[in-house]
């Protein structure tokens, strides 16, 4: 389970650094980038909780890891309240923040695009 945690902070940690760069217009995204950095964070959450539901044995649905990867933001932090209850309030809060840290990234180079120097 530690491998699939890692690859979900690594792939959100390379996800934020990209739309950081996107929105501050350090870069130019292509569409393939752009694709992998808006579903990759989702994808490696719902991986960790298909590793993590083999051993809590909590599965509300067949089609659970579907739900995790388009609503991850949402699903990530019920699924470890509903397997963990109060002990896992801060696993779900870092997990949150974890999810939220690409779009967050995205916002802080909107707002630090127009302080830039231009690179050009």
């Amino acid at each position: 389970m530690r491998g699939v945690g890692l690859r979900l902070g690594l792939a959100t940690c390379v996800a934020s650094l990209y739309t950081l760069a996107v929105a501050g217009g350090v870069i130019t995204g292509t569409d393939a980038a752009n694709l992998a950095a808006r579903f990759a964070p989702g994808y490696f959450a719902a991986l960790w909780v298909v590793s993590d539901a083999r051993r809590t044995r909590y599965w509300p649905a067949y089609h659970y890891p579907l739900f995790v990867w388009s609503l991850s933001w949402l699903a990530v932090p019920h699924y470890v309240w509903r397997t963990r209850g109060r002990a896992g309030l801060r696993l779900a809060v870092g997990l949150e923040l974890l999810l939220l840290l690409p779009s967050l990234a995205a916002l802080a180079g909107f707002w630090l695009y127009p302080h830039l120097p231009d690179l050009r």
